[in-house]
């Protein structure tokens, strides 16, 4: 995960395991991906207003898959719930570390 910084929060999220990269930006959006990490568990569904959360059960080949979907614009990805776990405690600790400003500011 990067924090950008032009004077708005901006985050990235890298997960090269699933060659993907997915754009956060403004703090309202970032705060509720946050919060749907957080609240989403193994049995739920989650409804806010950018993202949906949700668990697909299991099959017999398969095990529970959780995800998200942006309302906006569609984009679908969905995770084992250890990696969901992970993403959880890497948003935790991205949003805890004090604010330091921009490297070119400093």
């Amino acid at each position: 995960m990067r924090i950008t910084c032009n004077g708005e929060l901006r985050m990235l999220i890298e997960m090269s395991r699933k060659q993907i990269i997915y754009p956060l930006r403004g703090h309202p959006r970032i705060r509720e991906f946050a919060s749907m990490l957080e609240r989403l568990g193994l049995k739920g569904y989650w409804k806010g207003r950018e993202f949906l959360g949700f668990v697909s059960p299991g099959v017999p080949d398969q095990s529970t898959r959780l995800g998200f979907r942006h309302r906006g614009n569609g984009i679908t990805i969905s995770f084992a719930p250890d990696e969901w776990e992970s993403l959880r405690e890497v948003f935790q600790r991205a949003l805890a570390l004090p604010e330091r400003g921009c490297p070119e500011n400093r």
